[in-house]
C-alpha cells in the first residue's frame, strides 16, 4: 500500500508576551495606618483591568505603586521587568515615560492652556517628534473630548469635567505602553463618561495595558479583569475576571502656532498683566 507524503506547513506563531505588570503580594501602608491590603495581579499588553472599591480602599494608592510613586511597604512591583519594589532602582523614569497617567485631581499646569498641557506630555515622552505632528496630534485628541474650542483656555478657566477631559486627552495623546486611570469620569455626565470610557477601552484594545479605578461600576467590565478592593483589612486580595486576551523640553511656540489663548485670570488683588500673543 502506497503511503502518500504530505509536506508538513509551519505555522509561525507570535511569541508569548509576559505581563507588562506584576503585583506579587503588594500592600502599602503609611505609618501605621493600612493603605492597601495585599495584592496579587498580571495585566499583559492589550489588557484592562478595573479596580472598584470604595473610597480608602487603596485604588489610588495601588496606581502609585505601579506608577513608582512609592514602593510597597511589602510584596513586590514588577513593570516591563523592571522591580519598581527595590529601594535604589533607577529604572522609574523609563517607566513613566512610557505610562500615561489620568490623577484623579488632573494635575493641569497652570500656566499652560489645555492645548500646551497636551502639546508638552507629548514632547516629554518624545523630544525628537517633529513640532508641527505634535501640534497636530494634541489638536486631535482634545477634538476626541470634545474640546476643540476650549484649546485656548488655562486651568483655571475650565470646569472640573473640562479638566478631566483635558487629563484624559494628555494621557492618551502620546499612546503610551501603560495606562493609569484614576476615577477619570468621576466629574463627568453619563454621554461624556461613556465617550472617555470607549476611548480607554480602544487603547488597550490597540496593544495598551490599562488600569482603570472607580468607586462603582462603568458598565465596561464585561469582557475585561476586575479586582475589587474592601477595605484594608489584612487579607489579601486577589484579581478575578476575565481576560482579553530630566529631558530638555521645547514649550509651546508662540509665533501662531496652535489655538488661540484666552487671557490667563489675575490672583486675587492682583493687577492684569497684558497676555504677550
Amino acid at each position: 500500500m502506497a503511503v502518500e507524503a504530505v509536506e508538513a506547513k509551519v505555522v509561525a506563531r507570535p511569541p508569548e508576551t509576559g505581563p507588562l505588570v506584576r503585583l506579587v503580594g503588594a500592600g502599602h501602608r503609611f505609618g501605621s495606618v493600612p493603605a492597601l491590603t495585599p495584592v496579587d495581579l498580571q495585566l499583559r499588553p492589550g489588557q484592562m483591568v478595573f479596580v472598584l472599591g470604595p473610597s480608602g480602599s487603596g485604588k489610588t494608592t495601588l496606581l502609585r505603586l505601579v506608577h513608582g510613586q512609592i514602593r510597597p511597604r511589602e510584596g513586590e512591583v514588577w513593570v516591563d521587568g523592571r522591580p519598581l519594589h527595590r529601594r535604589w532602582w533607577r529604572g522609574v523614569a523609563q517607566v513613566r515615560r512610557q505610562t500615561g497617567f489620568v490623577f484623579q485631581d488632573y494635575r493641569l499646569l497652570s500656566r499652560l492652556t489645555a492645548y500646551e498641557n497636551v502639546v508638552f506630555a507629548l514632547q516629554v515622552a518624545d523630544p525628537t517628534v517633529p513640532f508641527g505632528l505634535v501640534r497636530r496630534r494634541a489638536q486631535e485628541m482634545l477634538e476626541s473630548v470634545g474640546l476643540a474650542r476650549r484649546a485656548g483656555a488655562y486651568p483655571q478657566q475650565l470646569s472640573g469635567g473640562e479638566r478631566q477631559r483635558v487629563a484624559v486627552a494628555r494621557a492618551l495623546a502620546a499612546k503610551p505602553t501603560l495606562l493609569l486611570v484614576d476615577e477619570p469620569t468621576s466629574a463627568l455626565d453619563d454621554k461624556r463618561a461613556e465617550v472617555v470610557l470607549r476611548m480607554l477601552v480602544e487603547a488597550a484594545a490597540d496593544g495598551a495595558a490599562v488600569i482603570l479605578t472607580s468607586h462603582r461600576p462603568t458598565g465596561f467590565e464585561r469582557g475585561h479583569q476586575l479586582l475589587r478592593l474592601a477595605e484594608p483589612a489584612g487579607e489579601t486580595v486577589k484579581q478575578n475576571g476575565h481576560q482579553n486576551g530630566k529631558t530638555k523640553v521645547q514649550l509651546p511656540k508662540r509665533n501662531g502656532a496652535g489655538p488661540k489663548k484666552t487671557a490667563r485670570p489675575a490672583a486675587n488683588g492682583a493687577s492684569k498683566r497684558r497676555v504677550r500673543p
